[in-house]
């Protein structure tokens, strides 16, 4: 039996006071994924350890790397792969994003207005420190609007992550004091930087430093896959992944926006071929465009609709597929089971929790339970 996986970033979201204390997930309709559990067995994911990559890490796991590796898998040197940029032993390299600090100390992810104006920046920024801090040997490689890795000549004891809350205002005293003198060069430089003068102009907020994370000068040796397997992403950390693994990646649209996502006969043809399929999805905010609660809700919605209703008709046109639907990225504050987000397992003719939704309280229960991902996977792979 062939299997399709599909991880959804962050699907498991806080409650908000603007959603009567309910979370995006539970208040969105979610037809498709309603259907799915109402046709499968609904369950909920125990994950001890949580974070900014916890998604990607479950992602990780997936693809055979043990779970205590996976949770320490460091997404600045894989940055460079997902650009086809050979890792250079000696170096080490920080996920970054462009920040704006306010008045009261916060910081707040930023992007440049177009990928164009950034990779000019990026430019601009590393000619600079190539000059006045030399000795770092700086570069920049952008991924994303607002992501980029900045990559270093290794000296001395590196901090291998740091915390990833932008409101941390202590944030520059626990990191190695070369990646603190570049992140004040950085800031001095985008002070007196054109760009900032254009988006004051027109009314938006400047670019004041770069926020880093998952640093590391190492990346561990990927393990031998047990089955063959493809990875479907719109995310550039998931092209580094599959690169480093050794296993087919295919770019796809982001299904939070308009367009057709999912290539289906490229989707189909993946599912003929391989034993597995599996999809990530970043979260609904990753862009920032999407940050208040009642739209987080709509795109879910959007995904629903421009994801699940392809992948259903894939499902009705190919045999014997099993499908995992998993909300990926796992917060604590205010969720029915600390460390747990809803799953649902589906399978043509397998027995059913029939009435369940694909949402925290359903996955509650749900007759799966609460297994650890490894435990998941286990019975996702099961022999038909």
């Amino acid at each position: 039996m062939k299997r399709l996986l599909l991880l959804v970033d962050a699907a498991g979201d806080f409650p908000y006071p603007e959603l009567q204390d309910r979370t995006p997930l539970s208040c969105a309709r979610m037809s498709e994924a309603t259907r799915f559990a109402e046709e499968g067995q609904v369950g909920r994911l125990r994950i001890k350890d949580t974070g900014p990559d916890a998604s990607r890490a479950l992602l990780a796991e997936t693809l055979g790397y043990p779970s205590r590796t996976a949770k320490h898998l460091r997404w600045g040197p894989l940055g460079f792969l997902a650009k086809g940029e050979p890792w250079q032993a000696g170096r080490v390299a920080y996920l970054a994003h462009f920040i704006h600090l306010d008045v009261d100390g916060n910081h707040h992810p930023v992007s440049p207005s177009t990928e164009e104006e950034q990779a000019q920046l990026l430019v601009d920024l590393e000619k600079e420190l190539q000059e006045s801090l030399p000795e770092a040997d700086a570069r920049f490689l952008g991924l994303s609007p607002g992501r980029f890795v900045i990559s270093m000549a290794r000296v001395g004891n590196w901090l291998s992550a740091s915390p990833v809350t932008y409101q941390y205002t202590g944030f520059l005293q626990r990191v190695d004091p070369v990646l603190r003198a570049v992140l004040e060069h950085l800031r001095f430089q985008l002070e007196f930087h054109p760009i900032n003068e254009l988006r004051l102009d027109l009314g938006e907020a400047p670019i004041s430093s770069a926020w880093c994370w998952s640093g590391g000068h190492r990346i561990p040796e990927a393990p031998a896959l047990q089955q063959t397997c493809s990875l479907f992403s719109p995310d550039p950390f998931v092209r580094g992944l599959a690169a480093h693994s050794g296993i087919p990646f295919h770019g796809m649209g982001d299904p939070y926006l308009e367009g057709d996502p999912l290539p289906l006969e490229l989707l189909q043809n993946e599912l003929r071929e391989q034993e597995e399929v599996i999809i990530w999805i970043p979260a609904p905010f990753a862009s920032e465009r999407f940050q208040e609660p009642q739209e987080k809700v709509r795109r879910l919605d959007q995904m629903d609709y421009r994801l699940l209703s392809p992948i259903r008709k894939v499902l009705q046109e190919e045999d014997r597929v099993r499908f995992l639907l998993a909300a990926a990225g796992v917060r604590h504050r205010g969720r029915p089971e600390r460390g747990s987000a809803p799953f649902v397992l589906w399978e043509p003719g397998s027995p059913t929790d029939t009435g369940f939704r694909w949402t925290e309280a359903d996955g509650l229960e749900g007759s799966l339970g609460a297994p650890k991902w490894g435990a998941i996977l286990e019975t996702f792979r099961k022999s038909s």
